[in-house]
């Protein structure tokens, strides 16, 4: 894995645990105001690769580890 990839991953964790993030795009706004440019299709390769689901049980929906 590259590094880009691994500080990548761990941008999107470390998001995820501090805040509710309701859906992908958010999640690419919130690492856009970081400068981490990455399109859709990168951010939902990351999610399946970190095992992280929307929990849509909970309101507001957020992601969580499957």
């Amino acid at each position: 894995m590259g590094s880009a990839k691994t500080f990548r991953h761990g941008q999107i964790l470390r998001l995820i645990t501090a805040e509710r993030i309701a859906n992908q795009e958010e999640l690419r706004r919130r690492l856009y105001m970081q400068r981490l440019r990455v399109t859709q299709a990168t951010l939902s390769r990351d999610l399946q690769e970190l095992k992280l689901v929307k929990n849509s049980g909970r309101l507001p929906p957020r992601f969580r580890a499957s």
